[in-house]
């Protein structure tokens, strides 16, 4: 006969013995359907599957900023080359486009992309630079927002479902 070893609630093994068989320090009882890891209650002498914690909201927030973070600061592909997006390279990339606005940035100065490589840039190509990078940025802020409202609205309720979202939305690698 099939029987639950119990230790401390929970089922460590299931064996093969005679009714009655005893395991010092352990709680021997019919197993029925159950198996390592489910829970018994004496009270009720029945099995039951462990929860599952559930994630929280705030994890799932977390997990959204994080996302977008990456995707924000992983750097976006313009004219065949990537451009680096991390905080400090979108500072530096818009006071070059300020520079132009202002009539101080010397039309053909160098640009170092993410290769390490300096490129001189025309002023035009330098603000079409900038507004890659501009909305590379603000696709990966709006993608969280969706993904915030998906979580508010009660259709994203896990981890995995905040990672699909991400991926669907964010689309291949640029």
């Amino acid at each position: 006969m099939r029987h639950a070893v119990i230790k401390d609630g929970v089922v460590i093994n299931v064996i093969i013995a005679p009714k009655g068989h005893q395991i010092p320090g352990h709680i021997v009882v019919p197993a029925g359907d159950a198996g390592p890891g489910d829970i018994y209650d004496p009270i009720t002498d029945a099995f039951y599957a462990p929860s599952v914690a559930a994630v929280t909201r705030d994890e799932l927030l977390r997990t959204a900023a994080d996302l977008r973070w990456r995707l924000e600061v992983g750097g976006v592909n313009w004219d065949g080359l990537l451009v680096s997006t991390d905080r400090d390279s979108q500072a530096k990339i818009m006071a070059e486009r300020l520079a132009i606005l202002s009539g101080i940035r010397v039309d053909g100065d160098g640009f170092k992309f993410a290769d390490g490589v300096f490129r001189t840039l025309s002023n035009d190509e330098m603000v079409a630079v900038s507004t890659a990078v501009r909305e590379h940025v603000r696709r990966a802020f709006a993608i969280e927002q969706s993904v915030i409202a998906a979580i508010e609205g009660g259709a994203i309720r896990s981890l995995q479902d905040v990672e699909k979202a991400f991926a669907k939305e964010a689309g291949p690698a640029r």
